[in-house]
């Protein structure tokens, strides 16, 4: 089973991977989306240390349940609006793999924070999905979540997943159902296009 957790203080046992194709065991803090480093101590008691994006191609930790999880630091693509191509995005992000099969599944947490109607800060954060299609070299962004599962909200991640996925998959017109979506999780999707859709 593949997770994601939001980003927080919280250490997990672990392994850095190096671009340079070198491993590094400790323990790992997840970072949001889009920090520019990654913080981690050789120990639980051990000293922090920071290491930039650029220099990790990803990581592999056990959460407290010991279901492993795994991220990549990537760049990503998006389209373009009201184009049908896509752009790439030079800033490599911070992803969490919550689905693999014939598709990747990506998500993440935007960490954010705005004065609230008393006046007060209020931090906010956001889950950001991202889908490697198969066609893909590179994670495509899909959509950001918004708070509750109204129609609404969820036609708008229902037509934001088809107009990435149908060009590749007829198929998958209207597979997307709004209970089992909100049932299931995300990873549905993955689940729903291996199902009917791609090379078999």
């Amino acid at each position: 089973l593949l997770i994601s957790l939001p980003a927080s203080a919280q250490y997990y046992k672990g392994e850095l991977r190096f671009t340079d194709g070198h491993k590094l065991s400790g323990f790992i803090e997840p970072p949001a989306l889009e920090s520019k480093q990654v913080k981690f101590k050789d120990t639980e008691e051990g000293k922090k240390q920071k290491f930039s994006i650029e220099e990790i191609a990803g990581f592999t930790a056990i959460n407290e349940d010991g279901n492993p999880f795994t991220y990549i630091a990537t760049i990503t693509t998006a389209q373009k609006p009201f184009k049908n191509e896509l752009k790439i995005l030079d800033n490599k992000v911070w992803l969490c793999l919550i689905y693999d099969g014939k598709i990747k599944i990506y998500d993440n947490y935007v960490n954010s924070s705005s004065f609230g109607s008393s006046g007060m800060m209020v931090s906010t954060s956001e889950r950001v999905i991202y889908i490697k299609k198969e066609t893909a070299d590179l994670p495509q962004f899909c959509f950001t979540t918004i708070s509750g599962f109204s129609g609404g909200v969820y036609n708008y991640y229902k037509k934001a997943t088809e107009a990435l996925l149908l060009l590749d998959c007829p198929n998958f017109k209207d597979l997307m159902v709004k209970e089992d979506i909100k049932k299931n999780g995300y990873r549905r999707i993955g689940e729903l296009y291996d199902a009917n859709c791609g090379k078999k």
